[in-house]
């Protein structure tokens, strides 16, 4: 963790003392940052991890040329307690990564509409990073209203289009529901290939949308679901969650996954919708949850942060690990019945209907069912192959 007053003072040397002219600038510029709560410092771990797992699928394809993240409403970089923010903690991994791979182009695009937060972000990752003496570190800042931005982006191709070679994630995080335009997100989904990190924030949906004295919020909110199909203003929250993820999958995107954040009282806070066109993706992100989360279903903020658990993380992770494979078992028994089906084809199954992830499968799905004989494995390249195997599942 960084004391904020330092970072302070080196952030006014670097960015404000050899103007000479501003004065009192840790004060004034102290009430641009936002207090950190403990949801979202696990959304930022979150995000991490699953960049992480990201990277180290992109950097080892062949034909990749550019990696892109773009933050879309990036905040200041940092919070008041000195933690940081989503951005900067992406710009050290492509710090970490970067030097190893220079045939590659890493780009970090970052918008606000708040200038002082730009100015901010600015001075954060000079201090925090030495992005600008890696040489295949590039990066982009923007001032923009967030609808405005998205259009922006749709016309860099040479950034994200297929002669780009680009692995591309495209991040949202606004501080409300209708503070962006679904369609815009559609339009650059549907122009390039990309992942989506998008925060739903379903507790602001419920709260505003029949409130009659928040009449130009509920506007605001109808507004972004402009041009939206299956949109009604009369959804709940759940069905709207639904409809967003139609939409998104109507775009180059595939497949989607929501995790759920809830606060100390359990009450749903947002989830983290993620969008990916392909299935590698689900895999990574559902990975992503078992590190951080221990594969716990939501996210919930504890009543005391510092409280200690009775459980270790390894503990609630077999927990987890025998409860999620009871009921996997259970639907794969019941869809795949007197089937022949591959390995392949049953990874997909667990992977899309089930909390479990891919290291799962052979260890807690199918060698009990071959123990139970209500499997039966092929031995198609050998005993010890289950990989490239087909399975015989009893009527």
């Amino acid at each position: 963790m960084l004391k904020l007053v330092e970072i302070y003072k080196q952030m006014c040397y670097n960015v404000c003392c050899k103007g000479g002219n501003r004065m009192n600038i840790l004060e004034e510029k102290t009430k641009d940052l936002d207090t950190i709560y403990p949801h979202t410092e696990n959304k930022i771990k979150y995000i991490k991890e699953y960049v992480k797992l990201w990277l180290n699928v992109s950097v080892n394809t062949k034909v990749v040329k550019n990696i892109n993240f773009i933050d879309c409403m990036c905040n200041a970089g940092i919070y008041q307690n000195g933690i940081l923010g989503t951005p900067t903690e992406i710009l050290k991994l492509f710090c970490e990564y970067a030097p190893y791979h220079q045939n590659i182009k890493f780009n970090l695009f970052v918008n606000d509409i708040n200038e002082e937060r730009i100015t901010i972000i600015k001075a954060i990752f000079e201090e925090q990073t030495n992005y600008k003496e890696i040489s295949n570190i590039y990066v982009y800042f923007s001032n923009k209203d967030v609808n405005e931005y998205i259009d922006t982006l749709a016309n860099l191709d040479s950034y994200f289009n297929y002669e780009a070679r680009a692995f591309t994630i495209l991040f949202v995080d606004p501080y409300r529901f209708g503070d962006v335009k679904i369609r815009k997100l559609n339009s650059f989904l549907t122009k390039f290939r990309s992942e989506l990190i998008y925060n739903y924030f379903i507790s602001d949906y419920r709260r505003n949308i029949n409130n009659n004295y928040a009449e130009t919020k509920q506007q605001m909110m109808i507004e972004s679901m402009e041009g939206i199909e299956g949109y009604s203003s009369d959804m709940d929250g759940d069905q709207l969650l639904e409809v967003l993820k139609k939409s998104f999958e109507s775009t180059k995107i595939s497949y989607t996954f929501a995790y759920p954040f809830h606060i100390k009282n359990n009450a749903q806070l947002y989830y983290i919708l993620y969008g990916t066109p392909h299935i590698k993706g689900i895999e990574k992100i559902k990975e992503c949850i078992w590190n951080v989360f221990d594969g716990n279903p939501k996210y919930r903020t504890k009543k005391d942060e510092n409280q200690m658990t009775l459980f270790t993380s390894k503990f609630q992770q077999e927990s987890n690990e025998n409860l999620y494979s009871r009921e996997a078992i259970e639907r794969v028994l019941n869809v795949f019945k007197g089937k022949e089906i591959s390995y392949k084809e049953l990874e997909e199954y667990v992977i899309l209907n089930t909390m479990l992830n891919s290291s799962h499968i052979i260890r807690k799905i199918i060698r009990p069912l071959i123990l139970e004989e209500k499997i039966e494995k092929c031995n198609i390249k050998g005993k010890s192959n289950y990989k490239e195997d087909r399975y015989i599942f009893q009527e």
